[in-house]
């Protein structure tokens, strides 16, 4: 049966963007659904319990941790160390990830307030206390993630999704919904589309990407029919070029694109919330 894990991601975001999209690839590599707050993005402290939902949808809870203690909800605690506390208090298999030199990273990747510094390193703490691996750069953090996961799922199975279009009995445990299912598969082939642009795919893969996006968005009933008219016209101009025409500098703008409609997608979902609000953004 083709099933896929949906493996939630926290960290701080704008200091680890590329570390959180190497993670992405390296999710999808392994036929994975990435989720996080920049894709589906969660609420304030008045909206928790979004957050929570969708942490207890997920399969396997990843979090990494780099220089920055990340932005604080009203209570004083960071949103990322909120998350990974409700995933052990629900008993997610969570894996943490820790830099292994944190002084090593760029200053303003680094905590500057010694607040923020003194939190970081309780959390640093709390972290190190279950399943915990140390990373040194992003390429290197992928790998771990990798082998991790791969380890943590064959001595922790779980229920894991199936796409839409297959049936199952009633007693079947597997979480199976045509409207939800394509709404994670169009994020899926979208996020996937990003990496084989990033990571130097060859023209047929991103291709392969985005037709997959194309199939999945038009599955998704709620989503605004103007996603689908700018996908399609990403689409047609790629179709256009030639290998030699895909330069790093069209692949990054191609990337931003494709990446700006999963945002937009993960808003339209968020738009279906009862009092739905934008999640702080991190720091």
């Amino acid at each position: 049966m083709d099933k896929r894990y949906q493996v939630f991601v926290s960290s701080t975001y704008r200091d680890l963007k590329v570390e959180r999209m190497e993670v992405m690839a390296a999710l999808l590599e392994l036929d994975c659904i990435p989720c996080g707050m920049e894709y589906f993005p969660a609420a304030d402290e008045t909206q928790w319990n979004f957050i929570q939902r969708l942490i207890d949808q997920c399969d396997y809870y990843v979090v990494i941790v780099g220089g920055k203690n990340g932005s604080l909800a009203p209570d004083g605690v960071s949103y990322t160390r909120k998350e990974y506390e409700y995933a052990l208090s629900r008993n997610t298999p969570t894996l943490a990830f820790t830099h292994s030199n944190p002084q090593k990273l760029p200053e303003e990747h680094r905590e500057s307030d010694p607040e923020g510094q003194r939190k970081l390193e309780d959390f640093v703490k709390l972290v190190k206390g279950q399943l915990c691996k140390e990373w040194k750069n992003a390429d290197h953090l992928a790998g771990v993630v990798t082998r991790s996961l791969n380890k943590l799922i064959k001595e922790r199975p779980r229920a894991g999704w199936v796409r839409g279009t297959l049936n199952s009995s009633s007693g079947n445990r597997l979480r199976i919904s045509q409207k939800f299912g394509s709404t994670y598969w169009a994020a899926h082939d979208l996020l996937w589309t990003v990496s084989r642009l990033l990571g130097g795919g060859s023209r047929e893969r991103i291709l392969e990407g985005l037709v997959g996006s194309k199939h999945h968005l038009r599955e998704v009933k709620y989503v605004h029919a103007s996603l689908g008219l700018r996908l399609d016209r990403i689409y047609d101009s790629a179709q256009k070029l030639s290998e030699a025409d895909w330069t790093p500098e069209r692949r990054h703008a191609v990337s931003r694109e494709v990446e700006l409609l999963a945002r937009e997608l993960g808003e339209a979902i968020a738009a279906k919330q009862e009092k739905f609000k934008t999640h702080p953004s991190r720091k």
